[in-house]
């Protein structure tokens, strides 16, 4: 049996992706969302800049989750074993 790795293992990716922090923010930034959101909607005229503001957090986290995923990727491509077999890049 082969080990788990990041690029194999969907369960290890969703622990690393999101972990009690990064789940806390995740719930954080869509609750963020829908209150900002239904102030934009109640308030009508005049409140252009709630529309905007109410999609930074998910954003943000949607970027931090991406740039993670992408760091955890390089380092297992760089981890990968050679021709030779020697575990070296």
């Amino acid at each position: 049996m082969t080990p788990s790795t990041y690029r194999t293992s969907l369960r290890l990716r969703l622990s690393i992706l999101f972990s009690p922090v990064r789940l806390i923010l995740c719930v954080a930034s869509f609750a963020w969302f829908v209150v900002v959101s239904a102030l934009y909607m109640g308030r009508g005229q005049g409140a252009e800049w709630w529309g905007p503001l109410s999609v930074i957090p998910l954003l943000t986290f949607t970027a931090w989750t991406v740039a993670t995923d992408m760091r955890h990727r390089r380092e297992e491509a760089e981890q990968r074993p050679t021709a030779d077999g020697d575990g070296e890049s």
